[in-house]
């Protein structure tokens, strides 16, 4: 995925010492979006608030150039009030889309960069933690959505 970064961001990133922060934006299929930091602080950008946290560990990303699949995991704990084992068990976050973002939290005019969007896999609870396997949009394009017809089609008819 192309990434654009603005000059301001550029310039910011090619410093010795920059202040960057992760930012996680989770919107669920019925339109209630959160959203997460790695930051001592909560940041709000794009109207969206991004609550800090130290609930979740992301996996070290991986992207490819071709049309391989990229694949990311999320470790939580159940401990941030906005996420329960309730809405997960009831099926509230299946296929939620994810944005990962950074950000320089002390200059938030400077813009965000997407490092990751996707959506959500499987989740896995155990324990008060939770584990999600994020899907990259590439891995949307390998779902087989129809069925394969031929020649030797057991349809008789159209609409059969």
């Amino acid at each position: 995925m192309p990434r654009t970064i603005s000059p301001a961001l550029k310039a910011h990133l090619q410093q010795d010492l920059t202040t960057l922060a992760t930012c996680v934006k989770l919107t669920r299929r019925d339109g209630v979006v959160l959203g997460f930091t790695g930051a001592d602080q909560d940041i709000v950008l794009d109207g969206v608030t991004y609550k800090a946290t130290d609930g979740f560990d992301g996996s070290a990303m991986q992207a490819s150039a071709g049309t391989g699949v990229d694949n990311l995991e999320i470790d939580g704990v159940l401990t941030d009030d906005r996420i329960t084992e309730q809405d997960i068990l009831t099926g509230k976050y299946d296929g939620a889309e994810v944005v990962f973002l950074r950000v320089n939290w002390a200059d938030l005019s400077m813009g965000a960069v997407t490092l990751f969007r996707g959506s959500f896999g499987e989740i896995t609870l155990r324990d008060g933690q939770f584990q999600v396997e994020l899907r990259s949009l590439t891995q949307q394009l390998k779902t087989t959505v129809g069925e394969v017809t031929s020649p030797l089609c057991r349809c008789r008819r159209l609409g059969d």
